[in-house]
């Protein structure tokens, strides 16, 4: 190691330091001269240096760190508690030497406070930070010497990286010279400004991080710049690097990351700029930019990509060029996810000289006021939205003012999955616009040239094209491919399976000539008003093997219309096509021709169907009989009759409602739009128009009445085998003419007071003529009943529920609010062993319901609502017969007669064309029951109660499938029928009570009727007290 010897005029000092053990390269170390001996404001030697250099200081200066400048290099004086490393000796590459002692135990010879810690000479002008130093930035054995600043540059070298976490300086920064150098800037506290910064030099590998909120600025920023050399920036987690000039890759291997919010601001920037250079840029994530505001050159003369992903950004305000400046330069750029973007203020060439690729991907966005593809000859630019040519991917967003194929090999490739990509600019030039599947549309107006040779060239191979603007070049659409549009477009060519369809209601031009291959379509839409979508050539059209599908737009359609479907300025060529479908029910197109051979006409009219037979269900010869083969008549045609609506429906309903509209007149709203109705759609439209959900309406309430019955009778048959409660205790000797105390005398048990919470829920299962029906119902009922003599007991109670009702598969629903008020009675006769119980009653129960239907089908799209009133009147008896089985076991079989009579008012629905008028109508029917009833007394400790069951079955007779006569305001009345009643149903109930005191009692209660696709569950929460 290089020492600065002379005379000293501290000997105890230096014998000190000569104590410190000196490191060997083996990694052991040996005692030897470690002191630089110094006479004051004298001269001393310099072994490694080699010259004579003066300098004036105080071993025992209070400054932390003295630099002495002695001529170029400096004398670094430093008090040992600025020291990381301690106690030991290590020696440079260069061959100068560092010393670093720690301050010794108390020692007599020793007459300083502190410890002076000489440094060999280091170079002033460029410090180098090596794998043997300290490494932070601020700390001089880092760099051998001073810290870089402004007028210093610093050569980072070395496998372990040098951190700076302050506010650092340098003229220059030289990371990875010739060798592996690292740098971290990190932190928010952290920045460094410095004239340029090199990454990766002559050779060399060099990194540099700037992350955590940390900012570098330089004017210069180069990375890779020569053969062999290799670079990595990364940028994360709300870095700030801005550069003036920005070069990635002269010609070695640079990598560029930027995450995590950071930015990067140029103002000039060239990727690839050299022959052997290849660069890497990813930008990931929200808030991570690029942004250069100057001239941005992506492959210069090598290689270079970019992706932008995840929410990152690439801004370049003066525009871009890829592929710049050599045949054999590739560049790509690559956007993909949401919030993705490149933004570009200035025009972006695609391939200058030599080959470029972007492409645009999974809800990314490319902006940029125009592109061009193959600027020169012999570069190849392609655009992709999605995926790459042979598999799709999902779509991005293109803004572009203008797409320009230059002198080379352009193309717009279109092959993704998902939305429909909308472009709204132009095309021009001479290459390749691919759509190989996803909905392009073009809303553009693109110029055509006068030479067609310099038109694009449009293939739509999978997917379709919209073309709602203009653009000029032959199109070829493939099998299975899809043009459509009313914009204008060039010769057009369609393969066998291909489509072709006008827009909507608008008209497809066609500049030059048209030509169908055998099997491909013509698809227009017709509309009630007699417009339709059409195709105008402004050629010849060539129509041999093609067809027509028709498909009519919701409307009121008339039974005969014609549409222009077809013009040419040419002729067919006396092609025609070889047939016409439509996708409706009751109408049937047809084509006819113009003399000229320029026009082609499609006409719907009212499909004609043999009499006597139904399309849908075709009679059907009786069994045993075998029908003789029909006979064809080559002179007479056969006998037909126009297609009725019933034809193509089944089920009581949708028959009656479907042969009402059919009695409109044929201007009828509802009439037109029945007409144009597509194939399947007729059962569920005459379904909806029904009004079934009033029918069924009357059939819920009517199987809901049983409620008004049930409840009363319930308390009314506890209190007649109530008995007598007991009196209190009491004590007598001999005779008294004093009546007893009323409290000592035993008390009728009965409880005549009672409240009872109900919720029932129905179920009326569909069938070939109606649809599901479900109802709930919650309300609350309470009575009383007393004795009036002779063992009868007389009651009345009143009612109030709340119904919901839906009808499924016609969107129907109906809300009931229901008032009753019951009388009822009965007595308790002794039989034998047992009593004969005689239960009478009547109701009167009133109804407020409100109804609302939807239709939506058919074009048809209303909401009818109905207002309207109806009344239950209900007379009802029980006779059973109730003995003991049993220790406090009770069984009653009992037989039950009930009487229902429902009217309701006459309504008209509010709404629509579709609204129905209601006739005013009464439904009555009578319900027979047998069953038996068993109690079983409970007692325990303190607890008294008991629990029932019970099981029954129930015959119903009547008015059991409720009807409703209806009507349009125009057209023949229609009966439409709601969800039936059972006719038979089986009855399961059950039941828990216990006493509250001597006076109430609480109980829960359970009944269910099961009939043929009928349920209806009754719970209750009861009480019932005495006064």
């Amino acid at each position: 190691m290089g020492q600065a010897v002379g005379a000293t005029r501290n000997p105890p000092l230096c014998k000190l330091l000569n104590s410190v053990p000196r490191s060997r390269p083996s990694g052991k170390s040996a005692p030897g001269s470690h002191c630089v001996k110094f006479r004051r404001n004298d001269r001393a030697r310099s072994a490694n240096a080699r010259r004579t250099m003066r300098a004036a200081f105080d071993v025992a200066s209070s400054e932390p760190t003295v630099h002495f400048p002695i001529g170029e290099r400096r004398l670094l004086l430093k008090r040992p508690e600025a020291i990381p490393v301690l106690g030991s000796v290590r020696s440079q590459e260069s061959g100068k030497a560092v010393v670093s002692v720690r301050e010794p135990k108390p020692n007599p010879l020793n007459p300083f406070p502190r410890i002076a810690i000489v440094v060999a000479l280091a170079a002033a002008t460029t410090p180098s930070a090596s794998a043997w130093a300290a490494r932070d930035w601020f700390d001089p054995l880092t760099w051998g010497g001073a810290v870089p600043s402004a007028s210093v540059d610093a050569s980072v070298r070395g496998s372990e990286a040098v951190t700076l976490n302050g506010a650092g300086t340098a003229r220059n920064v030289n990371i990875g010279q010739s060798q592996l150098g690292l740098l971290d800037i990190a932190g928010a506290a952290a920045r460094l400004d410095a004239g340029q910064v090199l990454t990766g030099y002559n050779g060399g590998d060099g990194t540099l991080t700037v992350r955590d909120g940390a900012h570098l600025e330089t004017r210069y920023m180069e990375s890779a710049s020569t053969v062999g050399s290799t670079a990595r920036l990364e940028f994360a987690n709300g870095a700030t690097v801005k550069s003036a000039d920005f070069s990635l890759a002269g010609s070695g291997l640079a990598i560029l990351s930027i995450s995590g919010a950071s930015t990067l601001s140029t103002a000039k920037a060239v990727l690839g700029e050299w022959g052997s250079g290849d660069a890497t840029v990813t930008i990931a994530g929200p808030g991570s930019s690029w942004t250069n505001t100057g001239n941005m050159s992506i492959a210069g003369f090598s290689v270079a990509r970019i992706t932008v992903s995840g929410g990152g950004a690439l801004y370049t305000n003066a525009g871009a060029t890829l592929s710049s400046n050599h045949p054999s330069s590739d560049a790509t750029v690559n956007l993909t996810g949401a919030g993705s973007e490149w933004r570009s203020g200035g025009g972006i060439v695609v391939g200058n000289l030599g080959k470029a690729n972007v492409t645009v991907t999974d809800g990314a966005r490319l902006s940029a006021p125009s592109i061009v593809l193959a600027a020169s000859p012999g570069s190849t630019g392609t655009l992709v939205v999605g995926g790459n040519d042979v598999t799709p991917a999902a779509g991005g967003f293109l803004d572009a003012g203008a797409i320009t194929f230059g002198a080379g090999t352009g193309k717009v490739l279109f092959n993704f999955t998902g939305p429909a990509v909308t472009y709204a600019g132009t095309f021009s030039g001479a290459g390749d616009l691919r759509v190989a599947a996803g909905d392009v549309v073009l809303t553009g107006n693109s110029t055509s040239n006068v030479n067609p040779l310099l038109n694009p060239r449009i293939f739509v191979d999978g997917g379709s094209l919209t073309v709602n603007g203009v653009l000029p070049g032959a199109i070829a659409v493939a099998s299975g491919a899809r043009l459509s549009g009313g914009g204008t477009v060039g010769a057009t060519t369609l393969s066998s399976d291909a489509i072709l369809a006008p827009g909507g209601l608008r008209a497809l031009m066609v500049n030059g000539d048209l030509t169908f291959s055998p099997n491909a379509v013509l698809q227009v839409m017709a509309a009630a008003d007699g417009k339709s979508g059409r195709v105008a050539v402004n050629g010849a059209a060539t129509l041999t093997g093609a067809t027509v599908q028709v498909a009519a737009a919701p409307g009121n359609y008339a039974e005969f219309t014609t549409y222009d479907i077809l013009r040419a300025s040419g002729t067919f060529n006396g092609t025609r096509f070889t047939g016409v479908s439509a996708d409706l029910a009751y109408l049937t197109p047809s084509l006819s021709y113009s003399a000229n051979d320029q026009d082609a006409q499609l006409t719907l009219t009212r499909k004609q169907v043999p009499p006597g037979t139904n399309p849908v269900t075709p009679v059907q010869p009786e069994p045993g009989i075998t029908a003789p083969p029909p006979q064809p008549n080559p002179v007479d045609a056969q006998p037909t009759r126009p297609i009725r609506f019933a034809d193509l429906v089944s089920g009581r309903n949708a028959i009656a409602i479907a042969n009402a509209i059919d009695s409109m007149p044929a201007d009828n709203e509802v009439y037109r739009h029945a007409l144009s109705l597509p194939n399947g759609a007729p059962q569920s439209f005459f379904s909806a128009l029904s009004g079934e959900s009033h029918a069924s309406a009357i059939g819920a309430l009517q199987g809901a009445g049983g409620q008004a019955r049930s409840v009363p009778l319930a308390h009314l048959r506890a209190n007649l085998g109530a008995g007598l409660r007991a009196g209190s205790p009491t004590a007598s000797v001999g005779t008294s003419d004093v009546a007893p105390a009323s409290s000592v005398l035993p008390t009728s048990a009965a409880q005549p007071a009672w409240a009872e919470l109900v919720g029932n829920w129905q179920r009326f299962g569909a069938s070939k003529d109606t649809s599901e029906v479900r109802v709930h119902t919650g309300g609350v009922f309470a009575g009383t009943d007393g004795a009036i003599g002779s063992g009868w007991r007389l009651g009345g109670a009143v009612g109030y529920t709340d119904s919901k009702l839906r009808t499924n598969g016609v969107d129907g629903k109906t809300d009931i609010a229901s008032y009753s008020a019951i009388v009822y009675g009965g007595k308790a006769f002794d039989a034998g062993a047992g009593k004969l119980n005689l239960l009478l009653g009547g109701s009167y129960t009133w109804h407020d319901i409100n109804s609302k239907r939807r239709i939506a089908m058919g074009g048809l799209d209303q909401t009818l609502r109905a207002d309207y009133a109806g009344n239950t009147t209900q007379l009802f008896t029980e006779l059973g017969y109730a003995m003991a089985a049993g220790h406090s076991l009770s069984v009653e079989p009992y037989a039950g007669l009930a009487w229902a009579n429902l009217r309701s008012r006459a309504f008209q629905e509010s709404g629509g064309s579709a609204a129905l008028s209601g006739a005013s109508q009464s439904n009555q029917t009578t319900t027979t029951t047998l069953g038996a009833r068993a109690r079983q007394a409970l007692t325990w400790d303190k607890f008294e109660g008991s629990i029932t069951a019970g099981a029954g079955w129930r015959h119903a007779f009547g008015d059991l499938n409720p009807t409703t006569k209806m009507a349009f305001d125009a057209g023949n009345a229609f009966t439409v029928a709601g969800a039936p009643i059972a006719r038979n149903a089986a009855l399961l109930e059950a039941g828990l009570e216990t006493a509250m005191g001597r006076s109430g009692t609480v109980g829960l209660s359970y009944a269910g009727q099961f009939g043929s696709d009928t349920q209806d569950h009754s719970a209750t929460l009861a009480a019932r007290w005495a006064f």
